[in-house]
């Protein structure tokens, strides 16, 4: 069962510091930018896979199913459905997989303490855009969003051009 419980906290428009808590798989993460990440009390960081090649992609089971799973075999890493975005960004931060994406707008409160996470932990997360995230204001939506760990923003984003 994917689901999770997930509190951030914002200050400024920025989330500074999450908790991730998915009780069937009793995982906690817990993270602060600026302090670090932890999974279950030991501390985590993103993957430094400097290529997608390989590694693994978290998106949405909606996106999976949209575009089929033949439409992802030809890529060169691995793809993986995750029901709830806080647990994907929350797995990106633990350096279970090395990127996140999906391009529907999601909700403020479903992101925040995830992309607390993945900052703490040494990652980046944008808008699918490529524009930093920016919480607090209406609506409160975020339009889409990539998340990755220290070394892949660019191939990401290199990589989701022709999607856009």
């Amino acid at each position: 069962p994917d689901w999770c419980v997930s509190i951030g906290l914002v200050e400024d428009g920025v989330a500074v510091a999450g908790g991730v808590y998915a009780p069937a798989r009793r995982e906690l993460f817990l993270g602060a930018v600026g302090v670090g990440a932890t999974l279950n009390g030991r501390p985590v960081r993103a993957s430094t896979r400097p290529t997608l090649e390989g590694g693994l992609v978290l998106v949405s089971r909606w996106a999976l199913r949209r575009r089929g799973r033949r439409a992802w075999q030809a890529r060169p890493y691995r793809v993986r459905p995750v029901g709830p975005v806080a647990y994907a960004l929350a797995l990106i931060a633990a350096g279970r997989a090395e990127a996140a994406w999906d391009r529907a707008t999601k909700a403020e409160w479903d992101v925040a303490a995830g992309a607390a996470l993945v900052v703490a932990a040494g990652g980046h997360v944008t808008t699918w855009d490529g524009a930093p995230l920016v919480f607090n204001r209406w609506p409160p939506r975020i339009p889409g969003l990539v998340a990755t760990g220290p070394h892949l923003l660019e191939a990401v984003r290199r990589e989701l051009a022709p999607r856009t």
